[in-house]
């Protein structure tokens, strides 16, 4: 079929043949030749966490891609269709603002939750500075479900932040978590989370805040990340008096806890 071959002969038929063959074989070429272009440009530009996130929030259960509008009561039902992504949603300025919290703080099965600050879908939260600046940590939950032994791998200050990229990864012995970036910014401070928080970041150009959670929705909300975390587990995890156990995952095999702590931090 190919010229040098025995029995190869130039007629209409193999003319035909190997056009539409070349044609093919540089198509699959090009294609292949935009798509390496395209990862080059995204790996370049850091936009690497984005494209990620965008595949992974799409593989994440049904339950955990919940509106924050539905959690909240003000839609029965809405899956969120912008992977947490308020500022690109059409649909989320018609929603009715979160009204101000009426008390400084709450608390859920024996957590202290502050609401001075805005909360992440991935369990950070965000607080702003005078300075101009923001600074993130570990809510309260994460933090009662990672345990006390946790240890923080942090990036280095200079490191630029991606909303839904990585943040930081926080290791219990074996086992990883990956934790996501509330916002878009430049790493200026570390800090092993002893001082309450972990990371201070100067924003990016787009500094907006809107796709955190504020107010009157971080109640519901906790309430039901603790529910997804019971329905994860496949068990019980609050202890005598109805608050959460310390380190919940620890008599979990670690399959189990790897997976659960997948889903609640929101990795596919």
């Amino acid at each position: 079929m190919f010229p040098g071959i025995f029995g190869f002969h130039w007629d209409i038929g193999h003319i035909i043949f190997l056009g539409a063959f070349y044609a093919a074989l540089t198509t699959i070429a090009v294609t292949l030749v935009r798509s390496w272009m395209r990862t080059r440009n995204a790996l370049n530009t850091g936009r690497e966490s984005s494209i990620r996130w965008k595949v992974d929030f799409h593989d994440l259960p049904e339950r955990s891609r919940r509106c924050r509008h539905e959690l909240s009561g003000e839609v029965e039902q809405r899956e969120c269709p912008n992977g947490f992504d308020c500022r690109v949603c059409d649909n989320h300025a018609s929603f009715a603002p979160a009204p101000p919290a009426a008390a400084p703080e709450f608390e859920i099965l024996g957590i202290t939750v502050p609401l001075d600050r805005r909360y992440h879908r991935g369990h950070t939260w965000v607080r702003g500075e005078r300075d101009g600046t923001f600074v993130i940590g570990l809510d309260p939950l994460a933090t009662r479900i990672l345990g006390g032994s946790a240890a923080p791998e942090l990036p280095v200050e200079g490191t630029e932040l991606s909303v839904n990229g990585s943040a930081w990864k926080m290791r219990i012995g074996e086992r990883e978590v990956r934790i996501l970036s509330p916002l878009n910014g430049t790493v200026t401070a570390v800090s092993d989370g002893s001082e309450g928080w972990f990371l201070k970041v100067h924003p990016g150009a787009d500094s907006r805040t809107t796709h955190l959670l504020c107010g009157s929705e971080i109640e519901p909300w906790m309430s039901h990340e603790v529910e997804r975390l019971e329905r994860a587990l496949g068990g019980a995890v609050l202890a005598d008096g109805g608050t959460l156990v310390e380190n919940p995952g620890a008599g979990y095999p670690k399959d189990v806890w790897t997976a659960a702590c997948e889903e609640l931090f929101l990795h596919s």
